[in-house]
């Protein structure tokens, strides 16, 4: 994750421009799920799986300093097509949070980048409008080929191993 914070003290602004933020992602979220609703004159058999379904994840990374105050990094996302919420905390700061609004964009089929320009309201130790940029390339492997890398892996590490033990 590429992001940029600027240092200012602007304190009020950047509380302000996170409660916005923080605001309108509400709004999307709670718009989103009242659209999602099912009208309850159809009958069970004529509603399907929704067409497009929100993504979430939640992931915490632990970061251990010696001689230092330790500390988690919890990151939220919700996607739902191409739209991207974030919520992130001692990411950018120590005891400060933010939150991002963006866009996904995905081109490609064999060699798939995706790309998700953002924007974000950070608040607590540092505060500010920040822009983001996420980025990701894969390319497409057959299960076949993950056999054959699994299998080279395995192989490589018993010999490296085993140069290691003598």
């Amino acid at each position: 994750m590429v992001a940029w914070v600027h240092l200012c003290d602007w304190s009020l602004f950047g509380m302000m421009v996170a409660r916005y933020v923080g605001i309108v992602i509400v709004v999307i979220f709670c718009s989103g799920q009242l659209c999602a609703q099912a009208d309850a004159n159809k009958t069970s058999a004529t509603i399907g799986p929704p067409a497009n379904p929100w993504e979430f994840n939640l992931s915490v990374s632990g970061y251990y300093v010696p001689n230092g105050q330790s500390y988690a990094s919890p990151t939220f996302t919700a996607d739902h097509d191409t739209l991207h919420l974030e919520a992130r905390y001692n990411y950018e700061g120590l005891r400060t949070g933010s939150l991002w609004v963006g866009y996904n964009l995905t081109v490609g089929k064999k060699l798939v980048l995706e790309a998700t320009p953002m924007v974000g309201g950070v608040f607590g130790n540092v505060n500010g409008v920040a822009p983001g940029l996420e980025f990701t390339a894969t390319r497409g492997i057959h299960l076949r080929d993950i056999r054959k890398i699994e299998q080279n892996l395995a192989a490589s590490f018993v010999n490296q191993l085993s140069k290691l033990v003598i």
